[in-house]
């Protein structure tokens, strides 16, 4: 993604969806692309935000699966 002739980020993965990468709070793009693609296993998005979003899910489904008070 270019802007104004700077570049703030890049799409990872030719096929399929792509996983878009930018830099943040005091790192610069190529630090975020090595950091993001060293987190990358089987799944599409990097681990730990597989798991987050994979544990935050369930939460939500049990706090819906309730009674009601």
């Amino acid at each position: 993604m270019v802007f104004e002739g700077e570049t703030l980020g890049m799409a990872l993965r030719s096929t399929g969806k792509p996983l878009y990468v930018s830099p943040g709070h005091r790192t610069d793009l190529p630090f975020a692309t090595r950091l993001v693609q060293s987190l990358l296993t089987e799944h599409r998005l990097p681990e730990p935000t597989y798991w987050a979003d994979r544990l935050s899910r369930a939460a939500a489904r049990a706090l819906n699966d309730r009674p009601p008070p």
